[in-house]
């Protein structure tokens, strides 16, 4: 029994949370998010600044952490950097294809995605 239980202060409950585990990886290959963080606030990487392409890092492990492999690059391997730092998980290697497909669909157009 939990001690808030064992006082009569509350009920205990286990909360869950999942990091969209069907499209976000914690590892080094695919698609890097165009993301950088200020404190624990994401924000978007301007579209003239992309793409963002993968840095070096010195092993394609997770840290002692358990942070992903992409949490070992210096601030200074990413072509891109902005905030506090970048997002350390990556796409699944079929999210960049998908945008192919949306193209097909729409080759004509010079304005956008399905604009």
């Amino acid at each position: 029994m939990r001690p808030i239980e064992a006082k009569g202060f509350g009920k205990g409950k286990t909360l869950y949370r999942l990091r969209d585990a069907i499209f976000s990886r914690q590892r080094y290959w695919g698609e890097p998010f165009p993301i950088y963080y200020k404190g624990e606030t994401p924000y978007l990487i301007s579209d003239e600044k992309l793409p963002v392409t993968l840095p070096e890092v010195d092993k394609y492990l997770p840290t002692e952490e358990g942070e992903p492999p992409l949490a070992r690059a210096e601030k200074s391997a990413w072509d891109v950097f902005e905030g506090d730092r970048m997002e350390h998980n990556t796409m699944p290697g079929w999210a960049g294809s998908s945008w192919y497909f949306l193209r097909y669909m729409d080759p004509n157009n010079l304005g956008g995605i399905c604009k």
